[in-house]
């Protein structure tokens, strides 16, 4: 009844193209593009089924990177609103396309954690959309989700406009391992949004990893990362 008012009140339109209906309506969702490519988290290189290149591979580094769509379109646009103007509902819109992804068999096994936010920017944007996101795709998947296993300890400085050498910089110790024990031995699926330089992820994956963690992948519901 009450959900019923309120879209009366306020009708749902696609944030796309603004269609009154949905928040993503049946035309914007066929533009969103299922992401082909499979590279190598480390170098950034084609890679099959996005495992990390073992001329690439260290002790701490990720074990492979998988993206579901194309970072652009009608996604790009619903993601922007999520993440800047904090409509944590639409969320909902991406579980038809999720439902139409197979993801790798290798990764079944895996449990799957949201990348946390630093608490004070969680509080002010009022909810955490990786986890939000991360939610929906485990519910799709059947994945178990694994909550606090690592906290944000730094607030470090906005990465939109840093380089990737300062990306990294600016991330060194930005992770810690709540508990160790729930770390050991796990293989891991850290879900973030939108892979870009993929720098957040791997320091987040290489604090994993030297908890003891047996394979980290990394899972984004978006990238624009070209070969």
């Amino acid at each position: 009844m009450l959900k019923s008012l309120i879209n009366l009140i306020f009708p749902k339109a696609c944030l796309s193209c603004g269609q009154l209906g949905q928040y993503l309506c049946g035309g914007c969702e066929k533009k969103v593009e299922i992401y082909k490519t499979a590279f190598c988290p480390v170098c950034g290189k084609a890679s099959i089924g996005g495992f990390t290149h073992p001329k690439c591979h260290s002790n701490y580094c990720l074990s492979g990177v998988i993206c579901l769509f194309e970072y652009k379109g009608p996604l790009q646009k619903i993601l922007h609103q999520i993440k800047y103007r904090f409509s944590s509902r639409v969320v909902e819109v991406f579980d038809s396309p999720v439902g139409k992804i197979n993801l790798p068999a290798n990764l079944k096994a895996f449990e799957l954690f949201p990348l946390p936010l630093n608490r004070k920017r969680e509080n002010w944007r009022g909810f955490n959309q990786a986890e939000l996101l991360g939610n929906l795709v485990a519910k799709r998947f059947g994945l178990v989700v694994s909550r606090l296993l690592l906290e944000r300890k730094l607030f470090e400085k906005s990465q939109v406009k840093l380089t990737l050498e300062q990306r990294k910089k600016n991330l060194q110790g930005a992770f810690l391992v709540v508990d160790p024990k729930k770390v050991a031995g796990k293989k891991i699926l850290l879900f973030d949004d939108v892979w870009t330089t993929g720098a957040t992820l791997t320091e987040a994956g290489r604090t994993l990893k030297k908890a003891g963690a047996e394979q980290v992948w990394a899972l984004c519901l978006a990238s624009s990362h070209r070969v």
